[in-house]
């Protein structure tokens, strides 16, 4: 009985070692997240940007093409 009583015992500690390290991951997966939301966001402004900077670039050389 005392042999199966430190298994048990054995068991619960494995298992809320095993549970521990499930929290640790989902709070690490959570901040993850947070992270690539804004690296979405990032990448969406630097796509707006460069598209401008696109356009004013292509005016320059319209511009500088103009025949008189």
């Amino acid at each position: 009985y005392e042999l199966q009583l430190q298994s048990a015992n054995e068991n619960m500690k494995n298992s809320s070692q095993f549970y521990e390290n499930i929290n640790k991951m989902m709070s690490t997966l959570n901040a993850s997240v947070s992270d690539t939301q804004k690296y979405k966001e990032e990448i969406a402004q630097l796509s707006a940007n460069l598209a401008a900077l696109n356009n004013v670039y292509g005016n320059m050389l319209t511009a500088m093409n103009v025949k008189k």
